[in-house]
C-alpha cells in the first residue's frame, strides 16, 4: 500500500488575507504561534516587507528567538521547504545587510530572511546614527523586495526614532527556561503615529504596542479573546544552532583579536598605562558592580578606573565579546 504524502502547503482562507497557499507546518502550529508568524508570512502576497527588533540582556536568547522564527517563515517558493541559510542570510555589518536586502530577487526569494546581529559592536565603530541610517536604508526604500528582516539590539533606544518607526513589531526576550529550553519573551505588535510634530498627541505617545490575542472559550462556553502577555518561543534545529554558533564565533573571535591588537598599541604608547589584561582581570572581579547580567555599563568603568568613556566602552565591549564567546560555546549543546 503507498504511503499517503501530507501536502507541503494548503490554501488558507481567512477574513484576514486573501485565499493564498500557507506552508503546512505553519498551519498545523498553535494558535498562538499561527497569530504571529501567519501575519508576517502572508507579507509576500502583499508584495511588502516586514521588519522587526529582538532586546533583552545578554543571555536571554535574542538572537536565538530571530533564528527560530526565520527558520519557520521562509521556505522555497515552489514546494515551500524549509530554506533559511545561516552563512548567507545571517550578518554583522551594516553594509552586509544592505548587500543581502539587495541581492533579494522578490521573485523568487519572497519572505527571504535577514537577521542583522551584534549591532552594537558595530555602532560602537561605526556610530549609531550611521547604523541606523544604513538600516532606514535596506527597510524603507527597499520594501518591494519583500523581505523578513530582523535586528538584535541591546536596547531599542540606542535606535534613532526614525528608524523604531519602520518597526512592524517587537520581541522583548526576559530569560531561557532551561527545563524545556524556551525563550521567554514578549510579543508585541507596533503601530506608531507617523502624523506631524505639531500633534500633541504625537510627541505624548508616538507609538501604540498590542499584544497578539487568540480566540478561546470560557467555562460556559462563550467564544472570547484572550490577550497573550507571554510567549515562549522554541529553540531552533540543532543544524542551524551549530552553523550559527560557528559563524557568530569566528566573529566575535576576530572582532577581539582585532581589539586585543588595538588595546596593545595603545599600551606602547602611554608606557605604564592600564592594559587590557589588567582590565579584564578588574572587570571580572566586580562585574556585578559595573553592569547587570554581564552588561557591563562604560560610564561606571571610567569613572572606576578613571579612565576615558571611550576608553571604558572599547573595554566593555572586549570583555563582553569575550565572555559570549564562552557562553555559545556552552549554551544549547544538548
Amino acid at each position: 500500500m503507498e504511503s499517503i504524502q501530507k501536502k507541503p502547503y494548503e490554501y488558507y482562507p481567512n477574513r484576514k488575507f486573501p485565499q493564498q497557499a500557507v506552508p503546512t507546518h505553519l498551519l498545523e502550529m498553535s494558535p498562538l504561534a499561527k497569530e504571529i508568524l501567519l501575519p508576517i508570512f502572508m507579507r509576500r502576497y502583499r508584495e511588502t516587507n516586514f521588519f522587526l527588533t529582538t532586546s533583552g540582556y545578554p543571555g536571554t536568547g535574542k538572537s536565538f528567538a530571530l533564528l527560530k522564527m526565520f527558520e519557520e517563515l521562509q521556505v522555497e517558493k515552489k514546494d515551500f521547504a524549509k530554506n533559511f541559510d545561516v552563512d548567507e542570510q545571517v550578518v554583522f555589518t551594516g553594509m552586509d545587510f544592505i548587500r543581502q536586502v539587495r541581492k533579494t530577487d522578490p521573485d523568487k526569494q519572497p519572505g527571504k530572511c535577514i537577521l542583522f546581529d551584534e549591532i552594537e559592536i558595530e555602532a560602537n565603530s561605526k556610530g549609531w546614527d550611521k547604523v541606523g541610517q544604513q538600516i532606514a536604508l535596506a527597510v524603507n526604500t527597499m520594501r518591494f523586495k519583500m523581505n523578513i528582516l530582523g535586528a538584535s539590539l541591546p536596547r531599542e533606544t540606542d535606535l534613532l526614532k526614525g528608524v523604531r518607526s519602520l518597526r512592524n513589531a517587537r520581541l522583548l526576550t526576559k530569560d531561557i527556561d532551561f527545563s524545556t529550553n524556551h525563550i521567554v519573551a514578549k510579543y508585541q505588535y507596533l503601530d506608531y503615529n507617523l502624523g506631524a510634530d505639531t500633534n500633541l498627541k504625537y510627541n505624548r505617545d508616538p507609538a501604540k504596542s498590542l499584544y497578539p490575542r487568540v480566540s478561546t472559550k470560557s467555562r460556559d462556553g462563550k467564544l472570547f479573546s484572550l490577550k497573550i502577555n507571554e510567549i515562549r518561543v522554541g529553540k531552533p534545529s540543532k543544524l542551524l544552532i551549530k552553523k550559527y554558533k560557528k559563524k557568530k564565533v569566528d566573529y566575535l573571535n576576530g572582532f577581539y583579536d582585532r581589539q586585543l591588537d588595538f588595546f596593545k598599541k595603545e599600551e606602547r604608547k602611554r608606557a605604564g598605562g592600564l592594559g587590557f589584561s589588567e582590565v579584564y582581570a578588574y572587570i571580572k572581579r566586580n562585574e556585578k558592580r559595573l553592569g547587570v547580567r554581564g552588561k557591563i555599563e562604560p560610564i561606571l568603568l571610567a569613572d572606576q578606573l578613571q579612565i576615558s568613556k571611550t576608553q571604558a566602552r572599547d573595554f566593555a565591549k572586549a570583555y563582553e565579546a569575550k565572555q559570549e564567546i564562552k557562553e555559545l560555546n556552552q549554551i544549547y549543546d544538548d
